[in-house]
């Protein structure tokens, strides 16, 4: 098998399916024996979609089977499956489900006697109606499982279905990675439907249409917090040295030398009444956690009525913070007042049901939490709220 061999068959696959086609055209392709057929998987450098086709396996293929292999491979990418694979409990039966859920839009003389459909012999008596997602099979094959222990056996003794030993390596990516390559196929699924006429657009399967067609939608801007709120850390990031004509360089005579800035410093306080939720105060230490990184020193006190716990920040968020009774900051204040000349800012985690008696000092910031309120706290400060719908950032 060459390149040559497979490019006949890529080719007639595009004309005949513009729209997978132009999927397929993103793909990488290789020929490799380290599949025992074929298989798509992520491409470790690119986080790509590479298809990988086994050489002797292909040679058996008629030319209409080399068709529907490469189709059934396409039809996995562009339904998402290398993402969702992992998140089924049981593997055999996730790739059963999602060979069942795709084999059905391949025609059938590209296909074979050994693909799994709904109407297979071993899944017939389930009388499972056609064009339902993978999670649909996967359930009603996973629940015949345990009702029938003459089906759970011929189950074990089958093959598992297509070859997708590669997609948990999805789970394997940080992420960032998963982000870059879902939006990636997010993208290629929406330039091969701008780019495919509309009477082929109708033979796509109705609900990948509908899945795409969201991507078009137009969303309400959403204000970016956690953008605006690591500008505002980045306002004390000034560069820590600076030229200065007051003194001369020891190196250049006549030249200004340089003055080391004092390093920065932050006053962190968290309100421990019981509001502030897990994931928002992670939310606002990953924020924190850059300028921290970026070598500022940073101070944490918890408190509700009176201050608990203080300490210095070393890259990870509090845990175990919640409790207490009602919230009044003015412990936190005095304790920064009479400190303030050590730090660049007080910055102050809480729902915003507080009172505060105490005239704020310094540069102050207040994060309200998205189920909070803003308040009024007698003095001039920075505050905004995390917007509830924060978790779609």
């Amino acid at each position: 098998m060459t390149y040559r061999d497979l490019s006949s068959t890529v080719k007639k696959f595009m004309f005949d399916n513009p729209f997978f086609g132009h999927i397929l055209m993103k793909i990488k392709k290789t020929i490799t024996d380290k599949v025992p057929t074929a298989a798509v998987a992520i491409d470790p450098q690119t986080f790509n979609v590479d298809l990988l086709i086994n050489p002797e396996y292909w040679k058996k293929l008629k030319p209409d089977q080399r068709m529907g292999l490469v189709h059934h491979e396409v039809l996995h990418v562009a339904f998402g499956h290398l993402q969702v694979a992992s998140t089924y409990a049981d593997q055999k039966i996730a790739n059963l489900a999602m060979d069942m859920e795709i084999n059905q839009y391949i025609p059938k003389q590209h296909t074979s006697d050994e693909w799994i459909f709904t109407d297979s012999p071993m899944f017939k008596h389930l009388n499972l109606p056609p064009k339902k997602g993978s999670k649909f099979y996967y359930q009603a094959i996973e629940e015949e499982a345990k009702t029938n222990p003459q089906f759970k056996q011929q189950l074990a003794n089958m093959p598992g279905g297509s070859d997708h030993g590669n997609w948990t390596e999805y789970e394997d990516l940080t992420s960032q990675q998963k982000k870059m390559f879902d939006n990636q196929q997010k993208h290629n699924n929406k330039e091969a439907y701008k780019d495919t006429d509309q009477k082929s657009r109708g033979n796509l399967p109705g609900g990948l249409s509908r899945e795409i067609e969201k991507l078009f939608e137009k969303k309400p801007q959403v204000f970016n917090w956690k953008a605006w709120f690591r500008k505002f850390l980045g306002t004390m990031l000034d560069i820590a040295r600076k030229k200065t004509h007051k003194r001369e360089s020891k190196r250049f005579a006549g030249l200004p030398g340089l003055r080391t800035k004092k390093k920065i410093a932050l006053f962190v306080s968290v309100d421990t009444s019981g509001s502030m939720g897990d994931k928002e105060i992670a939310d606002v230490f990953e924020q924190i956690n850059y300028i921290y990184k970026a070598g500022a020193v940073i101070r944490v006190v918890t408190w509700d009525t009176q201050i608990h716990d203080d300490f210095m920040y070393t890259g990870k968020a509090p845990k175990n913070i919640h409790g207490g009774g009602g919230s009044c900051i003015d412990d936190v204040i005095k304790l920064y007042n009479d400190k303030r000349r050590d730090y660049t800012a007080a910055i102050h985690l809480t729902d915003g049901y507080i009172s505060c008696n105490e005239k704020l000092l310094g540069r102050h910031l207040f994060v309200i939490t998205a189920n909070g309120t803003k308040f009024d706290p007698g003095s001039k400060c920075r505050m905004f709220q995390i917007p509830k719908d924060a978790e779609e950032q």
